[in-house]
């Protein structure tokens, strides 16, 4: 009983992580984090169930695969929205990825023209990952700095 509550946890746990983790994530970067976070997730996980190195080996590769694989689909669909000004989805065998523009766009010096996109992510039919982002992209200029005397 205490090893099936352990698994729940760690479960639990995952989900969680996965559903919100990458959300500090500046856009572009999503992929590398969610593999990240995938490996940790998938090798406790896999401690969890296998309690051995190769089930956490196992474990750690599968959840950065997947985590990857979903980071990715976010980052694609958000430049895509933010590029083109039109909503993007993609579909994948976990989930779906819905960017849609929503207007404000700005030009900032230091990092391009800037975009607010809004991201929903779902998870085996249910929303798991509703927010809004800045995505800036095109020319950067350096900040200009004062010259020294």
């Amino acid at each position: 009983m205490k090893k099936n509550l352990s698994l729940v946890f760690l479960v639990s746990w995952a989900v969680s992580t996965f559903s919100t983790g990458c959300s500090f994530v500046p856009p572009g970067e999503r992929a590398q984090a969610g593999g990240i976070l995938g490996a940790g997730g998938g090798a406790a996980i896999g401690q969890a169930v296998g309690h051995d190195t190769v089930s956490t080996v196992l474990g750690a590769v599968a959840g950065g695969l997947l985590g990857y694989a979903v980071g990715n689909e976010i980052d694609k669909a958000t430049q895509q929205a933010a590029a083109t000004g039109r909503p993007a989805i993609y579909n994948s065998p976990e989930g779906r990825v819905e960017a849609v523009p929503q207007g404000g766009d700005y030009y900032d010096p230091n990092r391009g023209h800037c975009h607010i996109v809004r991201t929903r992510k779902w998870s085996h039919g249910r929303l798991v990952k509703d927010e809004a982002r800045e995505v800036c992209m095109g020319e950067r200029r350096a900040p200009v700095q004062p010259p020294s005397y």
